[in-house]
């Protein structure tokens, strides 16, 4: 059914995809999230280190506030009119994959971008 050429570019295909996986799971671990970057419009986005912390936002009456943990970083309330961004709930390492935004939190009335990022 095989010939022993065949078997062999399949086993190559098999330890080359094999490869590639190990690789990823090595670089996921590696660039676990360590920061948290707020953005605010058109300005520089701050750092936060992910440890307890509560960042409030007051920019001309918008307001944003942000909870910071070990774990991760999530949007605790705004007075948006649509608060999308409260809804989106926390992002963690473990969560980023499976989130429609990925690392992000993103508050677009307010032009507030929230990041869970690798540390510089």
């Amino acid at each position: 059914m095989f010939g022993k050429r065949d078997v062999a570019v399949i086993g190559a295909a098999i330890l080359l995809v094999a490869s590639f996986f190990i690789v990823a799971l090595a670089k996921n671990r590696a660039e676990s999230p360590a920061l948290v970057k707020i953005t605010v419009g058109d300005e520089e986005p701050q750092i936060y280190p992910l440890e307890e912390n509560t960042v409030i936002i007051d920019r001309k009456g918008c307001i944003n506030v942000i909870e910071i943990t070990e774990d991760g970083v999530r949007m605790v309330s705004s007075n948006c009119t649509n608060h999308d961004c409260v809804e989106q709930g926390e992002v963690t390492a473990e969560n980023i994959s499976s989130r429609a935004l990925g690392r992000f939190i993103i508050c677009l009335p307010h032009r507030v971008t929230v990041e869970l990022a690798e540390a510089e």
